[in-house]
């Protein structure tokens, strides 16, 4: 009788890769630009504090399914263009509602589009970055 060498792979969860992914280690920058017409306000951290907040925020929010129509891109806050340590740049939109709870989801050209709802601790912590955004020029 011989040992048998089990081993089970398992494919990666389809849904798993249509989340938002960050690791830590390879951002360098995170920049935000205001969505707004009249508005020209942008800011950018390299901050590590900042960006361990945004990505713990991140992998603990709730992934929300969002409808690309023209309503959800009218009240889009913010862009976010987060440069990675290999200077590949990933871009985002931040919705914010009437309750101050912010959103984070992959800029696309789809129909739809799959979110993060930020739980509203780390909405508190990271809420000044994303809506008292001054020029770092």
């Amino acid at each position: 009788m011989g040992c048998s060498n089990l081993s089970s792979s398992k494919p990666t969860d389809t849904k798993e890769s249509a989340t938002i992914q960050l690791k830590e280690k390879d951002i360098q920058e995170i920049r935000l630009d205001s969505a707004g017409k009249d508005s020209h306000s942008k800011s950018t951290t390299d901050n590590e504090e900042i960006t361990k907040a945004i990505k713990t925020a991140i992998e603990t929010g709730t992934p929300k399914e969002i409808s690309l129509d023209k309503q959800t891109k009218d009240s889009i806050h913010t862009n976010m263009t987060v440069t990675l340590k290999d200077d590949s740049k990933e871009q985002y939109f931040v919705l914010i509602n009437d309750k101050n709870e912010i959103t984070i989801a992959k800029d696309t050209d789809k129909k739809h589009t799959q979110g993060i709802l930020l739980n509203n601790k780390d909405s508190k912590l990271i809420d000044k970055f994303f809506t008292n955004k001054n020029s770092l020029d």
